[in-house]
This record gives structure tokens, sequence and C-alpha cells, in this order.
């Protein structure tokens, strides 16, 4: 991973609520939902992103990522999304190194925005 993108994501907040309760003209019952199918998609788009990784297919890849980069930015899931940004341009290059990096990077954002998420 690039040592200038790790400080430009890490300032990003880990989930922007108000973007989300804006979407959904502040319906909390809505927002909810959204979370809970967030919640859902967001860990089984991760696993297709890391399998497709994992057999070092690359176009896949930065398919999965595209996929995630657009989940997390649906929702305000802000580092998420940074990071499957990045992790999609790498795919692109076909820099497997920075892929790895970035997967183990994306899925630390992940981990970090579904605790912050909680029970909300």
């Amino acid at each position: 991973m690039g040592a200038a993108r790790a400080p430009e994501i890490g300032s990003l907040p880990v989930f922007a609520r108000a973007f989300l309760l804006e979407r959904v003209d502040g319906d909390w019952e809505l927002f909810r939902q959204v979370l809970e199918i967030f919640r859902e998609d967001s860990r089984q788009r991760f696993d297709e992103l890391r399998c497709a990784c994992t057999r070092g297919d690359l176009d896949q890849a930065w398919r999965k990522a595209h996929a995630l980069k657009g989940l997390a930015g649906s929702v305000g899931a802000c580092r998420l999304e940074a990071s499957a940004r990045a992790l999609e341009a790498a795919a692109r290059r076909a820099d497997v190194a920075e892929v790895d990096a970035l997967l183990a990077y994306a899925q630390s954002e992940l981990d970090e925005l579904l605790a912050a998420l909680g029970d909300v």
C-alpha cells in the first residue's frame, strides 16, 4: 500500500451517519433496515473479493472491489469506500503486492466499521 494512501484514508470518518440519515429522509426505521442489509451484503461482497484475490483473478478482484466501493459509498462508509477504491485501482494495475496489502487494510476497515455500527 502506498504510504500516501494511509493518512488520506485514515483521516476519513469510519461512518458518516448524517449522510445516510439524510439519504433516508430522517426515517430511523429505514436507516436501521438499510444498515442491516449493508451488514450482510458487505460481508458477502468482501468474501467474494477475497476469493478473487486468493485465486489471483485480478479482473474479478477489481470488479468485486468496485462493487464493494459502491456499496460502502451508498451508506456513508467513507474509509471502507476509500480502501475499496484503492484496491480497485491496484487490481486494475495488476499490482499483486499492493492488492494483497490493501485487501488486509480493507478487511480491517470493514471490521472497524461493523464494530462501530454495533446494534444501530
